[in-house]
């Protein structure tokens, strides 16, 4: 008796483990400074960008978070014509493109798959480095290549270093 009770008690600890490490997990960013976030939703899917702060000085790293996350209850597939999966793009007032992650970079050219599991996400991580901004306000956007409707943009703003 003491056996199946220690047996069924085992089972249900080990389902209990399993159930609360199952779900998506979404780490939060460190942030010096208080973070903007935006958030576009569609369907069954939601896009959101973080930039860790709103203001900083021109030079330094923006540390930039995308997550897209499938609200629904059944994984989804995406078909992807190369190796990147997202971008990220920074705007001038004006909307003049001031930098984009994937510049310089070189992706292989095929048909893939990418898929995001029921009420699964992807997190998607850059730094946008400021070296040569000047002061100003601009917009950062970021986007997963599955969703190019979806592009949540934040305005930052970039300080001259005294």
């Amino acid at each position: 008796m003491k056996r199946m009770l220690l047996a069924g008690s085992m089972i249900i600890l080990a389902v209990v483990a399993v159930g609360c490490a199952a779900g998506p997990r979404e780490e939060k960013p460190s942030v010096s400074g208080p973070s903007v976030t935006s958030v576009l939703k569609q369907d069954d899917f939601s896009v959101s960008l973080t930039a860790n702060q709103r203001v900083l000085e021109s030079g330094k790293g923006l540390p930039l978070t995308l997550s897209v996350r499938n609200l629904s209850k059944k994984p989804r597939s995406f078909d992807l014509t190369s190796g990147q999966t997202y971008e990220f793009i920074a705007y001038e007032k004006n909307g003049d493109e001031v930098w984009r992650w994937s510049s310089g970079m070189m992706f292989i050219q095929v048909m893939r798959s990418e898929t995001i599991e029921a009420g699964g996400n992807k997190i998607y991580r850059v730094s946008w480095p400021t070296g040569d901004i000047k002061a100003g306000i601009y917009t950062v956007k970021g986007y997963f290549l599955g969703l190019p409707d979806l592009k949540p943009g934040v305005d930052i703003e970039i300080k001259a270093v005294e």
